[in-house]
């Protein structure tokens, strides 16, 4: 039951996306001993341990994991939904955290379309909430498909796919898994560089839509920042994502915002100035950017990723979200060049 929130990693573009380095190691928010029964809220935040000999590549898909759980855990309280229902996603919640030390029975043992048969009492009693409680319902309904996704468990097996789907096309059938989920109302579109079907994000769309102002609003739009605001498979709004980021995160904090949410909205953004660097010094690993685009940018970006950490910092300086936050800061002041970005939608041809 123990789940905790770590800093994000920007996945999931039908052209490539650099991951950023797993700098960081994870940090278990200490629980008390009780006897009292926690909220849901309490019991989708609690923390997990980390396995001491845990790969990169596995720390970084449980931050991914913890991160997802946590939009979780701030949904819920705000779609205040039946115990039966919330019983039912956090049992979810658990069963999705990744299980490279098969530790977790639940893991294996919902899979497929188990998880749309346990989604579904939840997805179809939200039509009767209010605009709040159905934005905060169905963004918890995306992040349990994205938490699915993400670890591999809507995909068939080998031994169950057809051979149309081993020579994957446009025309690929949905999964097991995914074709439940689509009757629910989750959308999955074809993605040729990675021949998948991916989920579209339309449930998190929907979110932001019906509470744009609200707390739920705010969830979804760190969301939709986290990816550039690009939910496309692909690079359908070009390779700069970071123009946007930077665009409508500077719009957004016209507005008075929770400390919460204008940290982590300046944490984006000095990320987004930090690509303009990274783009600029050539040493992204990336190349198809043409460095000399962006040197004339480059300064000028690092001063202000620079100004966007400490801005967020100042509200918050003990999440696993600064943390990243502060290497980074750290890095850019040490005149260091960035090997990552975060914004950056490769384009293939």
């Amino acid at each position: 039951m123990l789940v905790c929130a770590l800093v994000f990693v920007l996945s999931g573009c039908q052209a490539q996306r650099q991951e950023r380095p797993a700098e960081l190691k994870t940090q278990p928010v200490a629980i008390p001993q009780t006897q009292t029964k926690p909220t849901p809220a309490q019991e989708t935040s609690s923390a997990s341990s980390t396995p001491a000999n845990a790969s990169e590549t596995e720390l970084r898909a449980l931050r991914r994991y913890n991160e997802n759980a946590w939009f979780i855990q701030q949904a819920m309280q705000i779609a205040q939904r039946d115990e039966t229902l919330i019983g039912a996603i956090l049992t979810l919640v658990r069963a999705g955290r990744p299980d490279w030390d098969n530790s977790n029975a639940s893991h294996q043992q919902i899979r497929g379309a188990e998880v749309a048969s346990r989604l579904q009492p939840w997805v179809a009693t939200i039509q009767t909430l209010e605009p709040a409680k159905r934005a905060a319902s169905l963004l918890i309904a995306d992040r349990i498909v994205v938490i699915e996704e993400e670890d591999g468990n809507l995909e068939p097996q080998d031994s169950e796919k057809t051979s149309a789907e081993r020579k994957p096309d446009e025309n690929r059938p949905m999964s097991a898994a995914q074709a439940p989920l689509e009757r629910l109302g989750a959308q999955f579109s074809y993605d040729p560089v990675s021949e998948r079907n991916l989920y579209a994000l339309n449930w998190l769309q929907v979110a932001y839509a019906l509470d744009s102002n609200g707390r739920a609003g705010e969830l979804a739009f760190l969301l939709l920042m986290e990816r550039g605001f690009d939910t496309s498979p692909g690079c359908k709004n070009g390779s700069e994502l970071f123009r946007e980021v930077l665009r409508r995160g500077t719009e957004y904090l016209q507005t008075p915002r929770s400390p919460q949410i204008e940290a982590r909205i300046h944490f984006l953004m000095g990320d987004a100035y930090r690509d303009i660097v990274a783009l600029a010094a050539g040493e992204h690993g990336d190349t198809y950017a043409n460095s000399d685009t962006y040197k004339p940018e480059q300064a000028n970006a690092r001063t202000k990723a620079i100004a966007e950490y400490r801005a967020g910092l100042v509200l918050d300086d003990k999440s696993e979200v600064s943390i990243s936050a502060k290497e980074r800061l750290h890095g850019l002041q040490a005149g260091e060049a960035p090997h990552d970005t975060s914004f950056y939608c490769q384009i293939m041809d």
